[in-house]
């Protein structure tokens, strides 16, 4: 099935790996974006290309009961056929916490009255 941009998917519920009684489900999302963009290795340079018609799709996996997620993976991948490209990589338990806590962090800065040093 090819996900249609902006709209969410929630898988049937699941039985919970080791714990059979337990139900999880998944949940993803595609997310179009006229531009992406990979790093690429070229003769011992690192190096930023730039791919035209890209996509970046999302997908947590979650408890049923109290919706907690245990993993969350963000992967691009190409409009057109479908495939990923780059490298995509996944948040695992604590880890998702630390990626709200420090989107949270920058978006409550009033960056109009605070003078930055550039420090973290």
């Amino acid at each position: 099935m090819k996900p249609k941009p902006g709209k969410t998917y929630i898988s049937p519920s699941l039985p919970a790996f080791g714990n059979k009684e337990r139900k999880v489900r998944i949940a993803s999302k595609a997310v179009d974006s006229p531009d992406g963009y990979e790093y690429a290795k070229e003769r011992d340079e690192v190096v930023l290309r730039h791919k035209e018609n890209a996509a970046t799709y999302i997908s947590a996996k979650f408890f049923e009961d109290n919706r907690g997620i245990f993993v969350l993976s963000i992967q691009k991948w190409m409009v057109g056929s479908h495939t990923p490209y780059g490298s995509g990589f996944s948040f695992v338990g604590h880890e998702i916490g630390k990626l709200l806590e420090f989107i949270a962090n920058f978006q409550s800065v009033d960056f109009a009255n605070v003078a930055l040093r550039g420090r973290p």
